[in-house]
C-alpha cells in the first residue's frame, strides 16, 4: 500500500507540473502573438519567435543622476516645453518693446517744383523772370530745395491695452516655467524608481542564483540516497520541484531586470537610439539663447534646470528661419517577400524564427 500510495503522489505532481508547463507556453504563445502584431508580421502557427540571447547579465551601480542629466537633455516633452519658452521671451521682448520712449534721428532733402502748368514748352510765366511756367522744368532745374535734420522723442501716454499684453506674456511665461519645473520633477521621480527596480532584481537575480546552486546540490544528494534505497520517490521529485522553481525565479529576475533596463532607456529618451534606430531633427542642433530656466543645470536640491530670474526679457539671437533648414531625407520603407528572420543585432531587437517542434515539451 505504501508503494502504490507513494506512486499516486508521485503521478499527482507530475501532472500539476504538466499544468504549468501548459499554461505557461500558452502564454508565451499569446505574448508572441502580440510582438508579431507590433512587428508587422503575419500571424504563423509553424514557427515562433524566440530571443537569440538573454541580454545582459544583472548588475547593480546605477547612477540616477547621470541617467537623470541625460534624460534633460534628450526628452521630446521637455524640448517641446523649452522651445515654447523661448518663444515666449521673444513675445514678451516685443511687447515690452511698445511700452518704452521712443527717441528717434531723422533727416530730410526735398526739391521743390513750381510753374503754372505742370508740363509746358514755355518755361516764362509772364510775372516773373525765374522761369515758373513749368512745374517739371523747375523741378529738373534743382534750385528749389530744402532740408532739416534733428531728433524726434515719443513718450507713450496710459498704454492700458500695452501694458496688459506684456502682463498677459509674463503670465503666459510663468506658466510654461512651472510647467517645465514639474516636468523635470515627474522625470526625476520616474527615473529614480526605475533605478530602485534595477538594484532590486539584481539583487534578487543574485539571491535566485544562490537558491539554483543550492538546490542543484539538494538534488544531487537526494538522488544518491535514492538509489541507495534510502529515501522514497516523493523526496526525490520534491527535489527536482524545488530545483525547477528556483530556475524559473532566476529567469524571471533576469526578465524583470531587462524589462527594468528597457524602461529606463525609455525614460531616459534614448530606447530608439540603444535600438539603433536614429529619428533626424533639423530642430536639434540649432543655436538657442541662453535660458537660465532652459539650458542651466539644475541646483543642489532642486530638480528644475534654472530660476525665473536668469531669463533675459529680450533675445538678440536670430534662429533661422524654416526656409534656411535642410530638406529632410526620408528613405524609402524595405522590401519584403514573406516572412524572413530579423537581422543581428543588439540585444533588444534580436530574434529567430524556431519551429513549434523546437518548443520545450509539456511532457518534459
Amino acid at each position: 500500500m505504501a508503494g502504490s500510495a507513494d506512486e499516486a503522489q508521485a503521478e499527482d505532481a507530475q501532472f500539476a507540473a504538466q499544468a504549468r508547463t501548459q499554461e505557461t507556453l500558452s502564454g508565451l504563445l499569446v505574448a508572441e502573438m502580440r510582438l508579431r502584431r507590433l512587428m508587422g508580421l503575419p500571424a504563423q502557427q509553424d514557427k515562433v519567435l524566440h530571443p537569440v540571447d538573454l541580454g545582459p547579465p544583472p548588475e547593480g551601480g546605477w547612477n540616477a543622476l547621470s541617467s537623470y542629466m541625460t534624460a534633460l537633455g534628450e526628452r521630446v516633452e521637455l524640448q517641446q516645453q523649452k522651445r515654447q519658452i523661448e518663444s515666449l521671451c521673444h513675445q514678451l521682448g516685443a511687447a515690452k518693446s511698445l511700452t518704452k520712449p521712443r527717441l528717434d534721428a531723422v533727416a530730410g532733402y526735398r526739391l521743390n517744383g513750381f510753374g503754372d502748368q505742370l508740363i509746358s514748352d514755355d518755361g516764362e510765366d509772364g510775372i516773373t523772370t525765374d522761369g515758373f511756367g513749368s512745374a517739371y522744368g523747375t523741378l529738373l532745374r534743382g534750385d528749389q530745395t530744402s532740408w532739416n535734420v534733428g531728433f524726434e522723442y515719443t513718450v507713450p501716454l496710459w498704454l492700458r491695452a500695452e501694458r496688459a499684453q506684456v502682463r498677459q506674456y509674463e503670465l503666459r511665461l510663468a506658466k510654461a516655467r512651472a510647467v517645465l519645473v514639474n516636468q523635470e520633477l515627474e522625470i526625476n521621480h520616474e527615473i529614480a524608481a526605475t533605478v530602485q527596480d534595477l538594484e532590486r532584481w539584481a539583487t534578487v537575480f543574485q539571491t535566485n542564483l544562490k537558491r539554483e546552486a543550492a538546490a542543484r546540490r539538494r538534488l544531487a544528494a537526494t538522488s544518491a540516497e535514492f538509489e541507495a534505497g534510502r529515501l522514497t520517490v516523493d523526496l526525490l521529485l520534491r527535489s527536482e520541484i524545488s530545483l525547477a522553481d528556483a530556475e524559473i525565479a532566476t529567469q524571471r529576475s533576469r526578465a524583470e531586470y531587462s524589462k527594468a533596463f528597457v524602461t529606463l532607456r525609455y525614460r531616459e529618451g534614448v530606447l530608439l537610439e540603444a535600438c539603433g534606430i536614429v529619428l533626424r531633427d533639423p530642430y536639434r542642433d540649432l543655436p538657442r539663447p541662453s535660458l537660465g530656466v532652459v539650458l542651466a543645470l539644475p541646483a543642489p536640491g532642486s530638480p528644475a534646470s534654472g530660476s525665473a530670474a536668469n531669463v533675459p526679457a529680450a533675445v538678440t539671437e536670430q534662429v533661422p528661419s524654416l526656409e534656411e533648414l535642410p530638406p529632410l531625407a526620408i528613405p524609402p520603407a524595405p522590401e519584403r517577400e514573406g516572412v524572413e528572420p530579423l537581422p543581428q543585432g543588439n540585444w533588444q531587437g534580436r530574434w529567430e524564427l524556431l519551429n513549434e517542434s523546437e518548443l520545450p515539451s509539456p511532457e518534459r
